[in-house]
């Protein structure tokens, strides 16, 4: 099954019922910190915080591309 995010996003789909983050954050935590290098693919690219308004506007527009977009505030 090929599942996009962006286009769940996109369509403003509705999650009801979730039990993330009830006791696993701190594993998620931990592997991400022991494998890094696996999880870079999952973020497209970094924006500043300056840029934030033109992406949404890409993204509300249906130009969104890739998984995640990381924030970098100090940028």
């Amino acid at each position: 099954l090929r599942f996009d995010p962006v286009h769940a996003v996109e369509r403003e789909f509705s999650v009801v019922g979730c039990h993330a983050f009830a006791d696993e954050l701190p594993w998620a935590i931990e592997l991400l910190e022991r494998n890094t290098s696996a999880f870079l693919p999952l973020i497209s690219h970094r924006i500043s915080l300056e840029d934030v308004p033109r992406e949404f506007e890409k993204i509300a527009g249906g130009a969104a591309q890739g998984i995640k977009t990381l924030i970098d505030i100090g940028s």
